[in-house]
């Protein structure tokens, strides 16, 4: 018997991956403006949203084990400028919990809800365990 064998070469372009230059990592201090409140100890939730509509992302808190003390209290936003600089604002006089942000009401501004640990008695804004409170699009009141 004979056998015959074919072998057939079929050329491809060459498949050249590229791979970018390898480049280093620079960092950019922002958090000029973070170091209030003081905070005490325990878990925290900061959420990450653009309160007061600037096209900036802003941080919002509750706070720690502590709030309402130290310097802390109610709700906390740290209005971002978008260069790495921060403004604390505060309302109310409450915490410890959970911080959520979203437009509840339909009217294009940002909301937030929240539930706490420390209630605040006294006042309407901040005596239940959750609530949400309507926002008036500049992340402070």
């Amino acid at each position: 018997m004979l056998y015959v064998s074919t072998l057939i070469l079929v050329s491809y372009p060459a498949l050249v991956a590229t791979v970018p230059p390898a480049r280093s990592l620079n960092y950019v201090d922002s958090s000029s403006g973070l170091e209030f409140p003081e905070m005490y100890s325990g878990p925290t939730e900061l959420e990450f949203a653009d309160v007061n509509g600037d096209g900036h992302v802003d941080i919002g808190m509750v706070g720690d084990h502590d709030s309402p003390g130290m310097s802390q209290h109610g709700i906390t936003v740290w209005l971002g400028d978008g260069a790495g600089h921060w403004s604390a604002r505060q309302s109310g006089y409450f915490g410890y919990g959970g911080i959520a942000f979203g437009d509840v009401n339909g009217d294009g501004l940002m909301d937030v809800g929240y539930a706490m640990h420390h209630t605040d008695p006294g006042s309407d804004f901040g005596d239940q365990l959750i609530e949400v409170a309507l926002g008036d699009g500049t992340g402070e009141n």
